[in-house]
């Protein structure tokens, strides 16, 4: 078989390819995507000097939505940030164009991580029943072949990603003007605390029911020593499941506390830092500096918003592992109010040795692995940092990670 083609791709989470050594052609292994559609975005250059301008190509299958390159939906993409011959304005010229992270046209860029961001040219996998994955290109050509129509096109890409995988994606038709494009520029503030130019309804999350709560020890590196506990906590129907909404509570205690955590009143700490860092208190909807979200955080996958509280309370108490959590929280990003009583049997789990949250746990039976969730709006991952640091719980060196918009200049 000269290639794996889409359709048994999309039964597989991932591909890997055969080493380059192994003395097989990499064609002969290459995951095949057959593209239905491709866009372009001119960016141009206002270098003078340059001999090229940016052009951002996207060839795409399946049922998916682009904005600013970010995708959703499922099925493949293939997001190019290529020079091309200066002037081209919204004419793609035909030729060879090589992966190579330099100044002159004909040539696209590699994916790679500025400040943690993805930027380049990457991939967007999403197979039916798998979690969505943003993966850098390394290395490849892309071949562009202008058809007797002025904007008809066939192009063919032959790549290998970050993973050593190869892929080919191979689109033949016209090409549509894109209104988005990663045209640049920061879209919200830079600190927390500052309102974003979104909003989304207010919710309740009452009708959570059932879940976990992991207790990681002492994971923030600051002064004070401390007990690290998040529940997990989701409605009847929750597998949590990264396609799953449920909610992720991290709050703060003593630490004398490793099974449990205490009755009381839990205030959110707007700024997180090691002064107003103390026991008692819930983590704020956060991202580390790879836009990973830690601390609060409700995952709603229906609407696709992700709630993080900015101010607030929890209050909590315990009758063995039955919790009852009053939420009286709000989202200053969203301007939206997080509330509801949550009577949630959450089963413990002492995660404090594990060395990632990535890493399968089994508990009362039933398995479930806290995997690490990538904000999908950039402006909010910038806006939330904190000044101090965690150990997170994921494995930083992975590079199939959820991409965020950036600028390449």
């Amino acid at each position: 078989m000269k290639k794996i083609l889409w359709a048994a791709m999309i039964m597989l989470p991932f591909v890997t390819a055969c080493d380059g050594n192994s003395g097989q052609d990499p064609d002969d292994n290459a995951i095949e995507v057959q593209a239905t559609k491709a866009q372009f975005f001119y960016v141009g250059n206002d270098n003078a000097d340059d001999v090229y301008d940016i052009m951002q190509l996207s060839l795409e299958y399946g049922d998916l939505q682009e904005s600013d390159g970010d995708y959703s939906g499922q099925g493949a993409a293939l997001h190019l940030d290529m020079n091309v011959s200066k002037n081209s304005e919204n004419r793609l010229l035909g030729g060879t164009y090589t992966c190579f992270n330099g100044s002159s046209d004909f040539i696209f860029m590699p994916g790679t991580y500025e400040n943690g961001l993805l930027v380049g040219t990457y991939i967007y996998y999403h197979p039916a029943g798998y979690s969505a994955e943003y993966i850098a290109v390394e290395g490849g050509t892309v071949t562009v072949q202008r058809l007797n129509s002025s904007n008809s096109y066939s192009i063919d890409a032959e790549l290998v990603d970050a993973n050593g995988t190869y892929w080919d994606f191979e689109y033949s038709g016209t090409l549509t003007t894109s209104s988005s494009g990663e045209t640049g520029g920061e879209t919200g503030g830079e600190t927390g605390g500052e309102t974003g130019d979104e909003t989304a309804p207010d919710i309740d999350l009452s009708s959570l029911v059932q879940g976990y709560l992991y207790y990681y020890g002492n994971t923030w590196n600051v002064d004070l020593s401390h007990s690290d506990f998040i529940f997990y906590l989701g409605d009847a129907n929750c597998s949590f499941s990264s396609t799953d909404s449920y909610l992720m509570l991290e709050v703060i205690t003593a630490d004398t506390y490793t099974t449990e955590v205490p009755d009381g009143t839990y205030n959110v700490v707007t700024e997180l830092t090691n002064d107003t860092f103390a026991h008692g208190i819930v983590i704020p909807g956060l991202t580390d500096e790879e836009g990973y979200c830690i601390g609060t955080w409700y995952f709603n996958e229906t609407d696709s918003y992700y709630y993080g509280p900015t101010e607030g309370t929890a209050t909590i108490s315990r009758d063995g592992s039955a919790y009852t959590i009053v939420l009286d929280m709000y989202d200053d990003y969203y301007s939206a109010n997080i509330t509801g009583t949550i009577n949630a049997t959450a089963v413990y789990y002492d995660a404090s040795t594990s060395t990632s949250s990535a890493s399968l746990s089994s508990v009362a039976g039933k398995a479930f692995s806290p995997a690490p969730r990538l904000m999908k709006n950039y402006a909010r991952a910038m806006m939330y940092q904190p000044e101090i640091s965690k150990n997170v719980m994921h494995e930083s060196s992975v590079v199939s990670v959820e991409r965020r918009a950036a600028t390449r200049k």
